[in-house]
């Protein structure tokens, strides 16, 4: 699922208008106006919007500056002016609620008049990210996100290394976007492995989102800033940070407040967190507000075993102190599985998904080469039917519309 440029063309995509009255956005949806001379720029980017941020943006579009100007002598506020640099007039200077970005096709710093500038011709999800980050810069309003989609956390957890759990945590991000759900891969490792499964155009990366995270105010639009998309699954993430040692000031407050932003937000179908290996606080916070816990388990290994049950006891404990339901989401997995007569129990968990052993010691065995190994990635299919049946078939669908700031 690749994410087009802004200047492909799209065939078939059905899209309508909402025009923004006086007062603002609505349902806190951003108001969007965009002013190019570019009939055909306005259309591609207009339909991309509307069929990959279809409750994010309220749009209206204008091509000649006298139809511009006309619509803000009659508009008492916009949350967003994106407009081509020729058509800057008086109107428009004289224009002072909310932000006006200019599209830029060079570095002319006279053709920006003065504006923050965004690139017109890029990827399409990172002229979004870069316009909401300069929007939101300067915003002190509080926006309530009205996404309809029920968000499904699912943590990815394994009592020790070795066992695969990232590229399960990546291959089910990717096999979910494929089925057509927006999905989220969210790396929470303390040396996340992201960039082994994922790559984006994005400037901002894990480390504004601590930074966010630990502010107020627009904390869902600073998130979507600071995610990109991989071109090649469309699976949305998170750049690692600058300094890993950044992922140590992340504490609990934090994760709660990062996974509420995104049930409330009701934008993504899914959200697959990849947890460091053991169980640390981060991992038990995250896995008490977890839909599904995806228990990574790997047969004929010692260690595992050990710290498997060492794991479950500590689950046991904690449900029995602080009265949280952890066992009873935990979706038991067992990689590179030999002998499936002896799979009925391991360690305690009955495994609900099988996966056989997809390495091979003389090609290239990486994390990267793993999720595109067609019989390993079929087998996480078994994954995300239990995610999206067993555990969510009986659950209300939520609107969202909680504040998120």
């Amino acid at each position: 699922m690749d994410a087009p440029h802004i200047i492909i063309s799209y065939q078939n995509l059905t899209y309508c208008y909402q025009i923004v009255r006086s007062g603002g956005s609505d349902l806190g949806r951003l108001s969007l106006v965009i002013a190019d001379r570019d009939a055909e720029y306005i259309r591609n980017l207009e339909k991309y919007l509307m069929a990959n941020y279809p409750k994010r943006f309220e749009i209206l579009s204008f091509t000649t500056c006298d139809s511009l100007s006309a619509f803000l002598d009659n508009q008492s506020h916009i949350d967003i002016l994106l407009i081509e640099g020729t058509m800057i007039n008086e109107k428009v200077k004289a224009y002072s609620t909310g932000s006006v970005i200019v599209l830029s096709e060079n570095e002319d710093r006279d053709a920006l008049h003065g504006y923050e500038s965004v690139k017109k011709y890029q990827h399409a999800d990172k002229l979004v990210a870069e316009m909401i980050r300069l929007s939101t810069a300067k915003s002190i309003k509080d926006y309530t996100i009205s996404g309809s989609k029920p968000t499904v956390i699912v943590s990815v957890v394994s009592p020790a290394g070795g066992a695969g759990k990232s590229c399960i945590a990546a291959g089910c991000s990717i096999i979910s976007a494929g089925r057509g759900k927006k999905t989220f891969y969210l790396n929470l490792e303390d040396i996340p492995s992201t960039a082994a499964f994922f790559d984006g155009d994005a400037d901002d990366n894990f480390s504004r989102v601590i930074y966010h995270l630990k502010g107020s105010g627009n904390l869902w639009l600073k998130l979507e800033a600071a995610k990109c998309a991989d071109i090649k699954t469309g699976v949305h993430f998170f750049k690692p940070p600058e300094n890993i040692g950044e992922m140590d000031e992340l504490d609990d407050q934090d994760v709660v407040r990062l996974i509420s932003a995104f049930k409330s937000s009701g934008v993504y179908d899914s959200v697959f967190i990849d947890l460091p290996a053991g169980l640390d606080k981060r991992s038990h916070t995250v896995m008490k507000y977890s839909d599904v816990i995806v228990l990574v388990l790997k047969g004929s290994d010692t260690i595992i075993h050990t710290k498997t049950k060492q794991f479950s006891d500590f689950i046991d404990l904690s449900e029995r102190i602080f009265r949280t339901e952890i066992k009873g989401k935990i979706l038991p997995v067992l990689n590179f599985f030999v002998n499936s007569r002896h799979c009925s129990h391991v360690y305690g968990f009955e495994p609900a998904v099988l996966i056989p052993d997809c390495t091979n010691p003389s090609h290239d065995s990486s994390g990267s080469a793993l999720i595109n190994n067609v019989s390993f990635v079929s087998c996480l299919n078994g994954i995300i039917d239990s995610v999206f049946t067993e555990k969510t078939s009986d659950a209300p669908a939520k609107d969202g519309g909680e504040s998120v700031a």
